[in-house]
This record gives structure tokens, C-alpha cells and sequence, in this order.
């Protein structure tokens, strides 16, 4: 598990969502969160190790209501706890139909 810096914390919320990591050729690229209950999230601190199409992983963090990204897709979200959900399948086929 990566836990981030105390400093990026802040109004954490407590709760695990699993989501796929989704790679979107627009706007230069960008990888998006889509979670298992259907929520977009742009993850604005998503490590490298964490960037694969199709990966599927659990996180913590909160989000960023504030602010407006050139993505203009998802809602931008601060990761502050994320794992692979499977370490062994880190880049799987996505099964997401939100694709």
C-alpha cells in the first residue's frame, strides 16, 4: 500500500472505494478512476507504479471540488491511500462500460 504525504491528508475520507484506472487519449492524455459504483475521479497525485490501463485498485483521499482541470472529465480527486486490489494483474482488460 502507498500512503502519501501527512500534508495531503486533510479532509481524508475514511471510506475504501476500488476503482479501474482508465488511460483517455484526450487532451494530451490523462488516466482517470472509474469506480464500482459508477463515480468519474481525476486523480491529481496518482503514482506511476498506480498508471496502467485497466488496473484495478483500492484507495482513500478526497476530493477537490474547487477546482476546474483541461480534462474537464471527472470530478479532480487527492489520493491518500492506494493499492492494487490484485498485485499480480496490475494491467488487466478492462471490464468497465463506462469506457
Amino acid at each position: 500500500m502507498t500512503e502519501l504525504s501527512a500534508s495531503e491528508q486533510n479532509n481524508t475520507d475514511d471510506t475504501w472505494l476500488e476503482a479501474e484506472v482508465c488511460y483517455f487519449n484526450l487532451e494530451g492524455g490523462f488516466f482517470g478512476l472509474l469506480t464500482s459504483d459508477g463515480k468519474r475521479l481525476l486523480p491529481l497525485n496518482l503514482p506511476a507504479k498506480f498508471s496502467h490501463h485497466g488496473a484495478r485498485i483500492k484507495l482513500r483521499g478526497y476530493e477537490q471540488r474547487d477546482m476546474m482541470t483541461i480534462q474537464q472529465w471527472g470530478t479532480p480527486f487527492h489520493l491518500t491511500q492506494i493499492d492494487f486490489i490484485d498485485p499480480d494483474n496490475t494491467g488487466a482488460r478492462p471490464n468497465n462500460p463506462l469506457m
